[in-house]
């Protein structure tokens, strides 16, 4: 600052004013010969400076259960159009869906001082997020939200576009729907999502046996382990799968395949979130589609609006609405299935 303060011929203070953007004391003439300078100069400015001085280190911490999964991505994308516009930094880390790590990473990330957080969280416990709130750090959720703790959240809405998609089966015919969810026991999108096809199902008086529903990780591998479960048995399988996440509808495909099924001949297929993929897949995969980058744009408005609030705000859950897009992996069921569903009906 000294260096550009000689060049430009004005004090020290003009030159911190001219780049901080405080209004008074520099014409614009002597603003934009300051800012020249400094990028003639290569000056960088003192972060750490900076956030000593003002008590703030223009980071948000954003975590995240799986770099890998597409829908998270675009997550991660929406989210840093606004931060960056606003002025901040994102800094990312992944959890791998261990709960563990994203205890461990958010120490990390307070203990770096970042002024905000932003999580997906998957954990049983919510102790290290009621850390960061009571040291002042706002704190915004993503896609699910732990049992107990209290403050906004951004998702899409789990139990309608579940339901959405349920529906979409049972007017094709079928009433042996097999499920493969996740994480039941810690995550609320899982649980909303199921509860979304039980709400369908009793809506027209069908229930869904326990061994229809395979609760998985996340992950193709327990997808594949899923599917191979639920349709292990040719003569008492179900007519069509739900696949409550993406990278799990990728491993119900391999399985399929593996078993040597036909999509939709022999099975329907619907997965939970609509990747760029689907549409290219053979058949075209339907599914339920939710505004990722959506879902990130607003937790980040809602966490700058939050940051610079001088009221306390009431917290809120904002749900988005999903949309159920139907392609070629559903038809109606097999005519064996239905021979076989009347046949029992006889004996009864």
């Amino acid at each position: 600052m000294d260096d550009i303060a000689r060049t430009v011929g004005v004090s020290k203070s003009s030159v911190s004013r001219a780049l901080n953007g405080i209004p008074g004391g520099v014409t614009a003439e002597v603003a934009e010969r300051v800012r020249q300078a400094a990028e003639d100069l290569g000056y960088v400015p003192n972060a750490i400076a900076a956030s000593l001085k003002h008590q703030r280190t223009k980071t948000v911490g954003l975590i995240l259960p799986d770099l890998r999964n597409p829908f998270f991505a675009l997550v991660a994308a929406g989210i840093e159009g606004v931060i960056s516009d606003a002025g901040f930094t994102l800094l990312v880390a992944n959890t791998a869906n261990d709960h563990s790590r994203e205890t461990a990473v958010t120490r990390t990330l307070l203990e770096r001082q970042v002024d905000a957080l932003l999580i997906a969280s998957t954990g049983p416990s919510d102790a290290h997020l009621q850390v960061a709130i009571k040291r002042g750090v706002e704190v915004v959720l993503l896609d699910s939200y732990p049992r107990r703790l209290t403050t906004d959240c951004v998702l899409a809405d789990n139990r309608h576009g579940t339901a959405d998609a349920i529906r979409h089966l049972l007017a094709l015919g079928h009433t042996d729907i097999g499920v493969i969810t996740a994480l039941l026991a810690n995550d609320s999108a899982a649980r909303e999502r199921l509860d979304g096809v039980k709400r369908a199902l009793r809506a027209v008086g069908l229930t869904l046996p326990a061994h229809r529903c395979f609760d998985g990780d996340y992950s193709m591998t327990s997808a594949e382990e899923g599917t191979r479960t639920l349709l292990a048995s040719a003569h008492d399988r179900p007519t069509a799968l739900f696949v409550t996440n993406n990278l799990m509808t990728l491993g119900a495909l391999r399985a399929i395949a593996e078993l040597g099924l036909d999509v939709p001949g022999d099975l329907s297929l619907v997965g939970f979130d609509d990747m760029d993929w689907y549409p290219v897949c053979d058949p075209p995969i339907t599914a339920v589609a939710q505004p990722a980058c959506e879902i990130g744009a607003r937790a980040a408005e809602r966490l700058l609006l939050r940051m610079h609030s001088r009221q306390v705000l009431r917290p809120q859950k904002i749900r988005l609405p999903t949309e159920l897009i139907v392609r070629a992996s559903t038809a109606p069921p097999p005519a064996r299935a239905t021979a076989r569903r009347r046949s029992r009906a006889t004996r009864g």
